[in-house]
């Protein structure tokens, strides 16, 4: 079998700054290694640094990771902002240079998320001839978030690297459906994200679950809503004062929301746990009773995937692409912003603890494990690859 060389050019990636940020891109790239070479580009701006420019290559899980940061400019107005698009275009080129430094010559080039990134991939595709296909994360394009229509130079770029890519994946239907909407025409697969079946196990019997429901989500309640699950938790304290809220996380609302599990009394029922290590996340998954995501806008979300590979059943709105996995036999899907619903759903799991671990689990083999996920994206190189360059 022929392994094609794979370059992932990204607008989000995890960094030192932030561990979580794209860090689905990062799995991704993790489940194409196994049948082709990968390389990842990602450049960003920082506000303080002693050089213009600073690269770092690291190598994990066979994948080499070119990291570029720039100095931000601190001049104002439109002079600043020409000057980091430049910088950013920059780091680019430099990464690029790194590749050859390597003697890694890409055959196609794997864009993860439109904007920015994606004006180097319609740049280089014109000037290195180097096709390019698009996978889009951003919920932006959803009619309950909405950002991408608040910028109409976003939305200029967008349309024309999407329009030059030889094909556009989603991680969900509903994605697919929202772009398509805004006029973004293409081809389009939907590959959902994948998650680590290895290292998210099942371990721990229904029957054997610790007393609490676990939210693994960035604090970001205009989103996440996860106000709406203290709410819901205050009322199940009434017949079920010993459940508690394990939220794993931080974000601008983390304050906000601890205040309310004060205001209602239950903050010796709510931990709030912050960002924690993998490892840390995955043993509180296999522990709970159920993972809860009470979202008003998603996409597919990681953490249904890695609850489900752990055997936990998962308490989730109807929006995005959830109903597209969230299976009857797999948890509970309710109305977003339906605190009532969310209730009955709570109430449920503790008194009948109704759902079957390892078909939970089987899906997420199934649906989302790295042989799966890549042998999907190995289909699309084979189409789109260059060969004999």
């Amino acid at each position: 079998m022929e392994r094609h060389n794979i370059l992932f050019l990204t607008s989000w990636y995890p960094h030192k700054g932030d561990p979580t940020l794209g860090i689905f891109v990062k799995r991704h790239a993790e489940a194409v290694h196994k049948k082709h070479n990968v390389c990842v580009i990602y450049v960003r701006g920082v506000e303080e640094q002693k050089n213009h420019f600073e690269t770092q290559i690291l190598s994990e899980n066979g994948v080499t990771e070119i990291f570029v940061t720039f100095r931000k400019s601190k001049k104002k107005l439109g002079i600043g902002k020409l000057i980091n698009w430049s910088r950013f275009y920059i780091g680019h080129q430099l990464g690029w240079k790194a590749l050859k430094i390597m003697s890694f010559k890409p055959d196609l080039i794997h864009l993860n998320v439109a904007f920015p990134a994606g004006i180097v991939a319609a740049s280089w595709k014109f000037w290195k001839k180097l096709p390019y296909i698009v996978t889009e994360h951003w919920t932006g394009y959803l009619p309950e978030d909405n950002q991408y229509n608040e910028s109409l130079f976003r939305k200029w770029v967008t349309k024309m690297v999407i329009s030059r890519a030889e094909e556009v994946i989603t991680v969900s239907g509903g994605l697919k459906e929202a772009m398509r909407s805004h006029g973004l025409k293409n081809n389009y697969t939907i590959i959902p994200n994948t998650v680590d079946t290895n290292f998210f196990f099942y371990n721990t019997p229904i029957e054997n679950r610790k007393n609490y429901f676990v939210v693994v989500a960035d604090l970001l309640d205009r989103q996440k809503n996860i106000s709406g699950i203290i709410l819901a938790l205050s009322h199940l304290y009434e017949r079920y004062p010993n459940t508690q809220l394990v939220i794993i996380g931080n974000g601008v609302d983390k304050q906000s929301l601890i205040e309310l599990a004060a205001n209602l009394n239950i903050s010796d029922n709510v931990k709030f746990l912050g960002v924690q290590d993998p490892v840390e996340v995955r043993n509180y998954m296999q522990e709970a009773m159920a993972t809860i995501l009470f979202s008003n806008f998603e996409n597919q979300p990681c953490v249904i995937a890695e609850s489900f590979s752990c055997g936990t059943p998962v308490i989730a709105t109807d929006v995005g692409g959830i109903k597209e996995h969230l299976l009857a036999d797999m948890g509970y899907l309710i109305p977003a912003n339906d605190g009532e619903a969310l209730l009955n759903a709570m109430q449920k799991i503790i008194r009948t603890k109704p759902f079957d671990p390892y078909t939970i689990r089987q899906y997420a083999i199934d649906h989302f494990s790295s042989i799966k996920i890549g042998a999907k994206f190995d289909e699309l190189y084979k189409k789109h690859c260059k060969i004999g360059d």
